[in-house]
């Protein structure tokens, strides 16, 4: 009798600890979807703002700075501020440089522009602050991929960098974020 009570505890026990997993496992997933659910909003709310004001503003880039402001996260808006006393720094001494990746336009992810579209491929977890969300703009006829980034701050989610596909290595490794990174530190020693 000692031995079916014992074995009926463990039992009960066992799939106690079966549910528990399950219903952890679920949670997880509910939590997952929720996040790709709020990047992709967050996304369609950024490039609802963002490409409709470049379809009809042609050569006039003075809003870029505003979308950096309202979309970027705050590193990668300290980041840009380093760069911009860098740069006035070496014009002041009579140099003109311009860093990795800021011969373009990271919002339409080119130097010109012209009948824009985007849509976003899929989004992927990586952790409960963090997310890829994987794109597709046309820009002047030409599709291009790449990828944003987010970061959750404050309750909302900002873009923490924008990378473009590398033909070398066969990824997303060309980190704008990376490059700005890279040349904060060259530059640090000169």
């Amino acid at each position: 009798m000692k031995k079916t009570i014992s074995a009926l505890v463990a039992l009960m026990a066992f799939a106690f600890c079966m549910n528990a997993c399950t219903n952890a496992q679920a949670k997880q997933n509910r939590s997952d979807a929720d996040i790709k659910e709020e990047v992709a909003q967050r996304v369609q709310e950024i490039y609802d703002t963002v490409i409709p004001w470049y379809n009809s503003h042609e050569g006039d880039i003075r809003s870029v700075n505003d979308f950096d402001e309202r979309f970027l996260s705050k590193e990668l808006q300290m980041m840009g501020a380093q760069v911009g006393a860098i740069l006035r720094e070496l014009h002041e001494k009579g140099e003109d440089d311009i860093p990795p990746g800021y011969d373009y336009d990271h919002w339409v992810m080119g130097q010109d522009w012209e009948n824009l579209s985007i849509k976003t491929d899929s989004i992927h977890v990586l952790s409960p602050d963090t997310a890829e969300a994987y794109m597709c703009i046309t820009n002047c006829g030409y599709q291009q991929n790449f990828v944003l980034v987010m970061a959750r701050d404050d309750k909302n989610w900002f873009i923490d960098d924008f990378r473009q596909y590398d033909e070398q290595t066969k990824a997303f490794s060309i980190s704008d974020k990376k490059n700005i990174q890279d040349y904060i530190e060259e530059n640090r020693t000169r």
